[in-house]
């Protein structure tokens, strides 16, 4: 459910105000992370690279620069038109769904590309006062933005000060009181990698007492942060461990080379992560994203051409969650080709239980010192303009990038 939707479920319809502004009955929250808008740093080497190499501009510009830039004032009032000091006050981009500005106090002064915005004004406490006003920003500054405080929403308590439960399960959080429409909780892993983890944000739906919340997909403990979505207020913490899932692979333990092999999945929570076979180098030969947009009743894999043991894994984040042994069996290859062929003409060669589209081809000379004249040429470009004689084609298989011969044939070129 959206948070648009969300806010819809609780909010009421608030006083209209005049001018280009217009009180909402909702709390515009947006899809963005709600970080304020930052130009990236770019350091030394990319300004060289942006100077002499090629224009890496775009990479760093966001959308909204280069448009001009107008003054807003605002003001925070109560029912009563008196000033609220101790608001917060973000101004969020309606077609970017974030915002580019926060504030404290009952007035202050944003410099804002032109757009439609959302102007959010709360008053932390218990209970929570809040407001928003619809702006358009325009050449001319205008009249002050009034956001009047004449919603409230009353916070509950967190209950039990810890969370558990196995990676991707829906869990309920035993919430006393209302939810205010726009809360978000933020899932961060702790850990070594905690700084350089985005953390996973699930929207609350408005409301009151308990709630329901899916854990991270990935095994860990975390720390999670109800807030306000904008401007942020902490609302409630929990640390939160979660276990490691439920998943078992189901596939057949020997396939021939070449062949498809079906994959079942059994997990105990639908996860958003990848089901990957790779060989004992860990080299990736196929993969699955796996996720609720997926038909989860089976997968279809194709086995690399040359026998072994590979691993199937299901990977969530990164981390191996489930793994399953597979054996390829070897099976002897035949290159079909004709036994001659005109000099510069199509030659038509097929291997039996190979997808052609995967197939390349070498041309090497025959006799003492056979050398190579031709390197991974498509089946549609296997021609040869060399002198009349015999000539080897070796065939290898590009689609797991192995460049290793699988069946060889001799034609004579006339």
């Amino acid at each position: 459910m959206t948070t648009s939707r969300m806010a819809l479920a609780m909010a009421a319809a608030l006083i209209t105000m005049p001018g280009a502004q217009a009180e909402t009955s909702l709390f515009p929250c947006g899809t963005g992370s709600f970080a304020p808008v930052r130009q990236p740093k770019v350091t030394r080497e990319v300004a060289i690279l942006q100077l002499f190499l090629f224009p890496l501009g775009g990479l760093f510009r966001d959308p909204l620069d280069g448009k001009p830039t107008t003054p807003v004032r605002f003001r925070v009032v109560d029912a009563a038109g008196a000033d609220v000091p101790g608001a917060l006050v973000a101004a969020i981009h309606r077609e970017r769904g974030r915002y580019l500005a926060i504030s404290k106090g009952a007035s202050g002064q944003f410099a804002l590309p032109h757009g439609e915005y959302d102007f959010n004004a709360v008053l932390p406490g218990r209970p929570i006062r809040w407001g928003t006003v619809a702006h358009t920003v325009a050449a001319s500054p205008g009249s002050p933005v009034i956001l009047r405080l004449s919603r409230s929403s009353t916070t509950g308590t967190a209950g039990a000060q810890a969370l558990a439960g196995k990676a991707g399960q829906e869990i309920t959080v035993g919430w006393q009181g209302e939810r205010p429409p726009g809360s978000r909780i933020y899932f961060t892993r702790m850990g070594g990698k905690e700084n350089n983890e985005t953390p996973r944000a699930v929207d609350i739906a408005a409301g009151n007492g308990p709630f329901t919340v899916p854990l991270p997909p990935r095994p860990g403990r975390y720390r999670a942060l109800m807030t306000l979505c904008a401007p942020e207020i902490k609302l409630a913490q929990w640390s939160v461990a979660v276990a490691k899932p439920y998943v078992r692979l189901e596939a057949p333990e020997r396939v021939p080379a070449g062949q498809r092999f079906d994959v079942r999945v059994i997990e105990s929570a639908r996860l958003e992560g990848a089901l990957v076979l790779d060989d004992p180098t860990e080299k990736r030969m196929d993969s699955r994203r796996m996720g609720e947009e997926n038909d989860r009743s089976g997968y279809s894999f194709l086995t690399p051409v040359h026998a072994g043991p590979y691993r199937l894994k299901y990977e969530v984040d990164g981390e191996v969650v489930a793994t399953r042994s597979i054996t390829v069996t070897p099976v002897a290859f035949r290159l079909n080709v004709p036994e001659r062929a005109g000099r510069n003409a199509v030659i038509i060669a097929e291997m039996p239980g190979i997808d052609p589209e995967n197939l390349r081809f070498d041309v090497w000379t025959t006799g003492a010192r056979p050398r190579r004249i031709l390197s991974e040429v498509e089946a549609s470009d296997l021609k040869i303009a060399g002198p009349p004689g015999r000539y080897e084609i070796r065939a290898t298989d590009d689609g797991f990038h192995s460049r290793k011969t699988l069946a060889r044939a001799i034609v004579t070129v006339e």
